[in-house]
């Protein structure tokens, strides 16, 4: 009877350990590949919300926080995203390439970097589904902070990587590439000037070569934030020179066509750059404005330029009274079929926001969503269909969701997950009851004899 008492005791304890983990782990709901529902905080017009098909997050396990910082759709639809993972408070951050297929199933993940800083900013997807990372990492390769390159094939095996940098601090925002499959690369360094930044730009081949590389500009507050090549192979830098929006042309070898700086009246940086079909150019900027002679304001300015440098038009939209400086709003801009615009936005309530408008740069809908903690949108891309594609931090985790234009909702729709914890939860009662059931039922036998 002592080694029946001792066994139910073990197999009480043991139910339990996995009882209590289960409810920790449940109560830390936003795993590896689960589906969320998340708080929704709806502003669309009548004729175009939008709806979440899926979503999951993603972070490593036992990880403090991870971000995603770009998201890329190969041929088939499947999703690239590209961010940073820490591990425990005071740990390093690495790069992180997480792929799920066009259903929203994690297929795959992967992570690089050394003791200190390493992001990645920028991912594109090749013709032959090759896949490139560009970032800035803190890991003493050349100089304070580096610009590196990374080509992983599409089952995640990485190929080669690459680092370019100076004795100061060197940047990479923004990744593209042309029609030979050569890379191009844009951000800024303060490696290569006397005082300040300036804007760089890089060419490596599919080797991993580096081809050449540019500078231009200099002063404070001087780079690039993205990249785009026109169907002519010509590059183009979008960013900031001094407190101006700036577009800056290159050719394939890198010589200087020509540049644009654009602002009213205020301070305005660079955001985001785009291309359409017929190689026109779209800039997205933010920064401050004079409301009266006491208070400043916010606002976000798109730009159409064509492949000349003719501005088509400029539009300034979200005039935000702002008595104290805003931070920063854009992270990212893409176009659809029809060459709508969409804005990856952190909203000024700390969530994750998309902004939808016309070609004309006339303002269709916003959507603003988030968790309990700040957040931020991003990434951003749409696919054939005109679905969108988002990615950020999401409760301090990388976040993925799928978007479809259709009839309007209030909440977002919870869609399935994978996470078998709260089933695993239920059974452990279910369990425990038993056996201490089993328990109680021997202590009266024995009572009884």
């Amino acid at each position: 009877m002592k080694n029946k008492k001792r066994i139910l005791l073990i197999l009480f304890i043991t139910i339990l350990s996995i009882n209590a983990f289960s409810i920790l782990y449940c109560m830390n709901y936003n795993k590896k590949d689960v589906s969320i529902t998340v708080s929704d905080k709806l502003l669309t017009s009548a004729s175009d919300p939008i709806n979440l098909e899926w979503n999951r997050t993603w972070f490593e396990f036992f990880g403090w926080e991870a971000e995603g910082n770009a998201i890329a759709l190969d041929s088939l639809n499947n999703s690239y995203i590209s961010g940073f993972s820490s591990g425990n408070i005071g740990k390093s951050r690495d790069v992180c390439l997480v792929k799920y297929n066009s259903s929203g199933q994690l297929q795959w993940d992967r992570t690089w970097g050394g003791a200190d800083i390493d992001i990645g900013q920028a991912i594109l997807i090749s013709s032959t589904d090759d896949i490139y990372i560009a970032g800035y990492t803190q890991n003493g390769f050349l100089g304070e902070m580096d610009i590196f390159l990374l080509k992983y094939n599409n089952t995640g095996g990485l190929q080669w990587y690459n680092v370019w940098g100076g004795s100061g601090e060197d940047y990479c925002y923004g990744i593209a590439i042309d029609n030979n499959n050569n890379i191009f690369l844009g951000g800024y360094t303060e490696s290569w000037i006397a005082e300040g930044s300036a804007m760089c730009l890089l060419k490596y081949n599919t080797s991993g070569g580096l081809e050449w590389n540019r500078t231009w500009g200099g002063g404070f507050y001087d780079g690039a934030v993205g990249i785009v090549v026109d169907s002519s192979n010509n590059i183009y830098l979008g960013g900031t020179k001094g407190y101006d929006l700036c577009l800056v042309k290159f050719d394939n070898s890198g010589v200087w066509q020509w540049n644009r700086s654009w602002n009213t009246v205020g301070r305005k940086w660079g955001k985001g750059i785009t291309i359409d079909s017929s190689d026109d150019i779209y800039l997205v900027g933010e920064g401050t404005y004079l409301v009266d002679n006491e208070t400043l304001g916010w606002q976000i300015c798109l730009l159409k330029y064509n492949k000349f440098g003719d501005l088509q038009w400029s539009k300034i939209c979200n005039n935000i009274t702002a008595p104290d400086l805003i931070p920063s709003l854009i992270n990212g801009i893409t176009l659809d079929s029809s060459n709508n615009i969409y804005l990856a936005k952190k909203s000024i309530d700390d969530n994750l926001e998309i902004e939808k408008f016309d070609s004309s740069g006339n303002k269709k809908w916003d959507y603003v969503f988030g968790g309990t903690w700040e957040d931020s949108c991003n990434g951003i891309v749409v696919d054939t269909l005109n679905n969108i594609y988002i990615a950020g931090k999401l409760d301090n985790e990388v976040y993925i969701g799928k978007f479809i234009e259709s009839s309007p909702e209030t909440t977002l729709k919870e869609v399935p997950g994978y996470n078998l914890w709260p089933l695993i939860f239920v059974l452990s009662v279910v369990s425990s009851v038993i056996v201490l059931s089993m328990s109680l039922k021997i202590k009266l036998l024995k009572k009884s004899k």
